[in-house]
């Protein structure tokens, strides 16, 4: 990855499978990655030891003040943020007329309010930073999900919050581009990783029928879905902003048949 060497790089949700994930593509580009979490210190410490990050930091992406400690405390560290990966989410599978408040509550607060915090607060530490040697301050990059245009049921907060960071990064990116801030998202489909992992082991059928969803007839992974945040914190996509990029084998376009 072109200039990324010495690069510093925060994923929010790091220690998640895609934020493994991410982490270890940018690491493999010589990145310095600090990886948040809800984990305690002890668990966390045992994630970056096995990707190679640099350092952890406990921290729940819906509490501003714990999000602008953790912040300073990487500024004071290393000096520089380049890249900041919003990726905690949470979900909770409810129908419609069932979603009880504190679940709908929970999920704006985790997936929109503490997205916005942490957006915001590495913008104002971005800000106070000279850009690059390719003239960039810094680079936000957000977790959506195709279903936030294509919905499934029983997830509408889930839905909601992501179409909220989808129009955040639209505005963010028409706001700070001439500041030299590039923001984008990067929405995947259905992976065969966490739940859904565990759900298809389970019920090979479940498998099949998710597949029969997507038009490249497979499941997704972890690591092609970071390929994307890799590409998108390189130099190579500079000229990039604004943008939700699916990464999502052809859910989006949406699978049928031959008539």
């Amino acid at each position: 990855m072109s200039g990324s060497k010495n690069k510093v790089a925060v994923i929010t949700g790091g220690c998640g499978d895609i934020g493994r994930a991410i982490a270890k593509g940018l690491i493999d580009k010589e990145t310095s990655v600090v990886l948040m979490d809800i984990l305690p210190d002890e668990k966390g410490n045992e994630c970056i030891n096995e990707i190679n990050a640099a350092h952890y930091i406990k921290c729940d992406q819906k509490n501003r003040s714990e999000l602008e400690a953790a912040f300073n405390e990487i500024k004071e560290k290393f000096n520089r943020i380049n890249h900041v990966i919003i990726n905690a989410a949470v979900v909770e599978k409810e129908s419609f007329e069932d979603i009880r408040e504190e679940n709908w509550q929970k999920q704006i607060d985790v997936n929109l309010s503490g997205s916005f915090y942490a957006a915001q607060i590495a913008t104002q530490h971005m800000l106070t930073q000279e850009p690059d040697e390719q003239g960039i301050r810094g680079k936000i990059i957000f977790t959506s999900s195709w279903v936030s245009q294509y919905p499934l049921p029983d997830a509408l907060p889930y839905i909601v919050s992501k179409a909220g960071i989808e129009a955040m990064v639209r505005a963010m990116a028409q706001e700070l581009s001439d500041r030299k801030i590039i923001v984008n998202a990067v929405a995947p489909g259905l992976l065969y990783a966490g739940l859904t992992k565990k759900c298809c082991e389970e019920n090979p059928v479940f498998e099949s029928q998710l597949e029969g969803m997507i038009p490249l007839n497979e499941l997704g992974t972890v690591d092609q879905v970071a390929a994307m945040y890799v590409f998108l914190c390189s130099s190579a996509a500079n000229y990039i902003t604004g943008q939700t990029i699916n990464v999502d084998g052809g859910c989006s376009v949406i699978k049928r048949d031959k008539i």
